[in-house]
């Protein structure tokens, strides 16, 4: 399996190969890449939880149970409730920051704390938006945003 393979190389090097489902990709939703985790049985990979793709991969809340927790990063985006049509242009030029839309953040990071979750957890906000600003001013939003949504968070 290429998956495991790859994991073998990293570990080599003292690495962590997270695996980041993407619904227009190969691997399209959470369980996809669960099964490939498992079926690496390797202990240095893991999963990338991008909030944008797990709720527009069709995952919900309740889907977070089954998610391990080691080597678990998060990035934290917004999306309207619809989805657009075009679920590549959506994801790759019109994100949202974190609270801005209606996806269930606080949710996905409350769900993740009681499961004991202290992991990292940082923006991943694609937006056309945000880089007309400028990177300073664009961090600086997203910064902002996440902090607010972590602080709101239980």
């Amino acid at each position: 399996m290429a998956f495991a393979a790859l994991c073998d190389r990293a570990a080599e090097h003292g690495l962590v190969v997270r695996l980041e489902p993407m619904p227009y990709s190969g691997i399209p939703d959470y369980e996809s890449a669960l099964s490939i985790i498992r079926a690496a049985g390797r202990a240095n990979s893991g999963l990338v939880l991008d909030t944008w793709h797990f709720f527009r991969g069709g995952s919900s809340l309740p889907s977070l149970d089954d998610l391990p927790l080691e080597h678990l990063v998060v990035q934290l985006s917004d999306a309207p409730a619809a989805p657009e049509a075009d679920l590549w242009a959506e994801a790759s030029q019109r994100r949202l920051l974190p609270g801005a839309g209606a996806l269930d953040l606080r949710g996905v990071l409350k769900a993740l704390r009681e499961r004991g979750f202290s992991g990292p957890v940082g923006p991943e906000v694609v937006s056309t938006g945000l880089w007309s600003l400028g990177a300073a001013e664009a961090a600086r939003q997203a910064a902002a945003a996440c902090r607010a949504l972590l602080d709101a968070s239980p």
